[in-house]
Parts: C-alpha cells; sequence; structure tokens
C-alpha cells in the first residue's frame, strides 16, 4: 500500500528488481514462491491485511490461478483480517474469456475459504492505448467497436486508491465486489478527447476485427488472441456496469480519461 494509506507495507514479491525497486520506496520486502505455499504462509503471517494482485500475460492463465488460488488459501491459513483482491471488470460475464474466468475462480475460491474480502473488478485501462499512438497522432483512431459502443475505463492511481480505502474502512467494504471505472464514453468520444488534448481533430474509424489483429501484430510481434478477440466482441455486446456515479460519491477525485492523458504526457 501507498504510504499515505497509514498502513506500513510488505511485499511478498518473486522477482528481485521489482522488489528492488519497492523496497527504495519504502516497503519491507519478503520472498515469497507461488509453488511454495510454506513460504507464502511465512509471509503474511502477523499482517493485517493482504492486497492480491495475479497476471497472466507471463505464464498464462493457469499459472495465474494457481497462484491467485495459492495467496488466498495461505492468507486463509495465517489468519489474515482483510483480503483485497484485484479481479477484472466483467469477471462473471461467462462468454469464454480465460483471462475473465480465470479471475472468477479466485474470486470464488476466495469467498469459498471465508476470507474477510473485498473484490475490486477495474475495467479496461488507460494505460492501454499505447499500442495506437501513432496512428491517433496521424489524426485517426482504429478501433474495432461501434462508434456508438460505450467502453468504460480506469487509471491504475485510482485503483490503488480504493484499496487504501478499502483497508482504512473496513466495516465499509469488507463482503462487496466493486467493479471500478472512472470514465465512460462512446468510441466516436474518446476520439474526440484524444483530438481535445492533441489540439487537432481526430477521426473515430472503425476497423475489421482481423484487421485490428494485425496493427497489433505489427506493433508488439504478437496479433490478438482468441480470448482478445473474444474480449473485443462482448466490449460491443455487452461491456462493463460500473456505478460511475455511486464511484464518484465514494471519491469525486476520479480520473476522467482527459485528465489521464494531459497528467500522463500521453503525446
Amino acid at each position: 500500500m501507498s504510504a499515505e494509506s497509514g498502513f506500513p507495507s510488505v511485499l511478498v514479491m518473486p522477482q528481485a528488481p521489482a522488489a528492488r525497486e519497492l523496497a527504495a520506496a519504502g516497503a519491507e520486502v519478503v520472498r515469497g514462491d507461488f509453488a511454495d505455499p510454506d513460504s507464502l504462509m511465512r509471509a503474511v503471517d502477523g499482517v493485517y491485511g493482504v492486497f492480491s494482485v495475479q497476471s497472466f500475460h507471463e505464464e498464462g492463465t493457469e499459472v495465474e490461478r494457481r497462484n491467485g488460488r495459492a495467496m488466498a488459501a495461505a492468507a486463509a491459513r495465517a489468519g489474515v483480517e482483510h483480503f483485497v483482491y484485484s479481479s477484472v471488470g466483467g469477471a462473471d460475464c461467462g462468454v469464454g474469456i480465460g483471462f475473465h474466468d480465470s479471475k472468477f475462480d479466485i474470486e470464488r475460491h476466495i469467498v469459498d475459504l471465508g476470507l474477510r474480502y473485498t473484490i475490486f473488478r477495474p475495467v479496461f485501462s488507460m494505460r492501454n492505448w499505447g499500442q495506437v499512438r501513432a496512428d491517433v497522432r496521424a489524426g485517426v483512431l482504429p478501433w474495432p467497436l461501434a462508434p456508438d459502443t460505450v467502453l468504460q475505463q480506469l487509471a491504475f492511481e485510482d485503483l490503488a486508491v480504493f484499496v487504501g480505502k478499502a483497508f482504512r474502512e473496513p466495516r465499509h467494504w469488507i463482503g462487496r465486489i466493486t467493479e471500478l471505472a472512472g470514465d465512460e464514453s462512446t468510441m466516436a468520444e474518446v476520439a474526440d478527447v484524444f483530438g481535445k488534448v492533441l489540439g487537432r481533430p481526430v477521426r473515430y474509424q472503425r476497423i475489421p476485427l482481423d484487421r485490428f489483429s494485425e496493427n497489433v501484430r505489427a506493433a508488439t510481434g504478437s496479433p490478438l488472441d482468441a480470448d482478445h478477440l473474444r474480449m473485443l466482441r462482448w466490449f460491443d455486446e455487452d461491456g462493463f456496469h460500473a456505478d460511475l456515479p455511486a464511484l464518484r460519491a465514494e471519491y469525486p477525485g476520479l480520473t476522467s480519461f482527459e485528465q489521464f492523458l494531459r497528467r500522463s504526457g500521453w503525446f
């Protein structure tokens, strides 16, 4: 947790470079191995709360699932008082998106263990637009969603704010599952915000999924996998359902997409 949260931080980190960076910021870092349940229990023994977040990007959803379940089990064995888990918006959508299903499985495991939990489901990250930076600078936003599809977005810093609030106000947050967003707009409006910050018009252009996948391949070296293609179709057909008015009542300082672009020096 951040220093302003009022809690000392203990980080269970398997990778040394990230651990050194966090230690320099004032966190106590302990070594934990997701494949060694005893090491995880020792790491969280005596702590008040755990904030748990895993990624599927490097090793896939099955490893993410295993690691998330192991962290929750260790916290339960150690008697942790408050377990906060970062899941994903639409984790329970049930349309076969692998990295949603894995997180929903971890959610259910947390509940089944009897942990005193808070689960946050962050929506689309505002950091995800980097792959279209060159196109936006050229005056076009090429994406596969319909122009009138509403996309909810979240700044990573706002997730941190809510995690801090959960630990500071446990009576208010324990037992809650909350989808988190900071802004929402149609895809045409997303292009308008890019144009406003850039200082010249940006046109939204809907493109086919296969072309978008090839654009991603050109930018990253890999095309979109089946799960990401399902996710994009789900964005058009259903999408996220964060209650923005309620979230703004909890935290009026939620970051808008325009604020994110200006603060991050995106261009």
